[in-house]
């Protein structure tokens, strides 16, 4: 492929504006627009504008669809930033739930499990010519434990020899350090959490941190989620096997579920509940949808979601 140079100039903010009362967007509010350019950014703000484009041959173009305002696109943006802050509030509630998972289980077997080859799957901890994936992982979180700032990790150090235990290690983990050491638990020891949140396979469980792990970054990132396609995607249990999944593998959409973010909150949904005494992330999860700018060539299906979500939902009227 033949590359150009780069050779747009800068451009001022009422040029911008003017840009894209050129291509057909309808300008209600010059000054709100003006003030959202300068708070979000051009360049981040028109990545909103995508579903309003025409398109030819499959092609999106520059100019807008007829009728398109920029309170729509505004409005999109404001839902999508709203999506990424209620999703990394269960994010946050899950993770901190299942560090206590992986260190209680593991410290039952081996308060320094994390650091003994014995008490994990040989998978893992098998060593190759280039080094195998503990030491991979080893390697990396005794970066962390060097690198860390935490009091409780100072006084262990004045007061004691050796490395942490697993219950004050987890604890200096990122979700994508607690989820490979996760996976490289005994087969016995996944089996043990993944019951625990009422998952059958920890294959199940594995897929769904990897997934969850993407879209923490993605939003940690500030990035587009509401219709993003998921290089990530987490397994769907089989019918029959989880009811939070059984509307979707029913609706036969599952593949289109599971590429954008609506497979990814059933998961999350799911890990919760263990957790949370009370449905309140939910609640809100419903409420933020109920309030989605559906219109034109905005949807729900968009965003993975089936046809009638709402009903197939459990408990959405809760």
């Amino acid at each position: 492929m033949t590359r150009v140079v780069y050779e747009k100039e800068w451009t001022s903010v009422e040029q911008q504006i003017e840009r894209l009362e050129s291509r057909g967007l309808v300008v209600e509010d010059r000054e709100q627009l003006a003030h959202a350019i300068q708070a979000i950014g051009y360049y981040r703000l028109t990545g909103y504008t995508y579903p309003f484009r025409t398109s030819s041959g499959g092609v999106v173009e520059d100019t807008f669809r007829e009728g398109t305002h920029q309170s729509q696109v505004l409005a999109l943006y404001d839902f999508d930033r709203r999506l990424k802050l209620t999703v990394m509030d269960a994010i946050e509630r899950m993770e901190i739930g299942f560090r206590f998972s992986v260190a209680y289980t593991l410290g039952k077997r081996d308060r320094y499990g994390h650091l003994h080859r014995s008490s994990l799957d040989r998978s893992f901890t098998r060593r190759q010519v280039a080094g195998g994936a503990y030491d991979d992982w080893h390697i990396k979180y005794l970066g962390d434990v060097k690198q860390s700032k935490e009091e409780f990790v100072q006084h262990f150090r004045r007061k004691y020899d050796g490395g942490l235990p697993i219950w004050m290690a987890v604890e200096l983990m990122s979700l994508a350090r607690l989820s490979r050491l996760y996976g490289g638990l005994t087969y016995s020891d996944r089996e043990q959490i993944a019951r625990r949140f009422g998952i059958s396979k920890p294959g199940t469980v594995a897929s769904w941190l990897h997934c969850l792990t993407y879209v923490r970054n993605v939003c940690a990132h500030h990035a587009r989620l509401w219709n993003r396609n998921m290089d990530r995607r987490p397994a769907v249990p089989p019918r029959g096997d989880d009811r939070d999944f059984d509307h979707l593998v029913a609706s036969g959409a599952v593949v289109h579920g599971q590429s954008r973010i609506y497979a990814p909150l059933l998961a999350l949904r799911h890990l919760l509940r263990p957790i949370e005494r009370n449905p309140d992330w939910e609640l809100s999860m419903i409420d933020l949808l109920a309030q989605f700018p559906v219109g034109g060539p905005v949807s729900y299906e968009a965003m993975g979601f089936p046809s009638g979500w709402r009903e197939l939902w459990p408990d959405s009227d809760s």
